[in-house]
């Protein structure tokens, strides 16, 4: 097993959309590594829990919906339906969430959590030249990215897709520094960095200085 993968097997998992596509192949795949603390949610009713699963997967033949149905029914794991939707996701230490979350008013819940704490995708990955990097915030389809680098001033990344660092900008004034992003997202990132000044200029100090606790407190600060 991967050392990612390892390193998740101890920690509560929930998984948005059990019904769907993503979700119902995240909990198969995840219990069949043998994870034991996985949580579901899915926003139907238990009694349309089925009709919902065959609308979602209407690529497959009808004995290939109800085998995967019969399949993820037996994976003995807990889904919160409903009323119960959501229901302590804000003790999940991770979430698994489907491209469209973002789209359904029920889900406000989970995008309070991301202005909160970037929603679980505030875990550190490695950057370039070995360094680590945080992700600050996500405004779909940016993502807002610091490094612990100790060139130039203060700055911040910016993310589009897969164009990790696609460009920089001063954190003292919001000034494009380098990259290729398009330019119509300049006042997006600019208002956001202006709104944030402060708190940002203060996980640049806490990050050079190593000081994980302090800028993991600021993150949360983050408008």
């Amino acid at each position: 097993m991967p050392k990612f993968l390892e390193n998740l097997k101890n920690k509560n998992i929930h998984v948005v959309g059990v019904s769907g596509d993503e979700g119902s192949a995240i909990v198969k795949f995840l219990v069949s590594q043998g994870f034991k603390k996985i949580i579901g949610h899915d926003f139907c009713d238990q009694a349309d829990f089925k009709k919902n699963f065959y609308a979602f997967h209407d690529a497959l033949s009808k004995e290939e919906k109800e085998k995967l149905f019969l399949e993820i029914s037996n994976l003995g794991i807990k889904i919160n339906f409903k009323d119960e939707y959501l229901r302590n996701i804000d003790k999940a230490d991770v979430i698994f969430v489907p491209q469209s979350w973002f789209r359904y008013e029920f889900n406000k819940k989970l995008k309070d959590l991301q202005d909160q704490f970037a929603l679980i995708d505030l875990m550190t990955r490695s950057g370039k030249d070995g360094l680590f990097e945080i992700l600050l915030k996500k405004m779909l389809p940016l993502e807002f990215r610091m490094e612990p680098d100790h060139h130039g001033a203060p700055h911040i990344h910016i993310s589009y897709g897969k164009d990790k660092h696609a460009t920089s900008y001063r954190i003292i004034d919001g000034v494009r520094v380098a990259g290729n992003l398009k330019n119509k997202y300049d006042k997006t990132v600019t208002d956001w960095i202006s709104k944030n000044q402060t708190t940002l200029q203060d996980i640049w100090t806490a990050m050079q200085a190593g000081n994980q606790k302090s800028y993991e407190l600021k993150i949360g600060q983050l408008l």
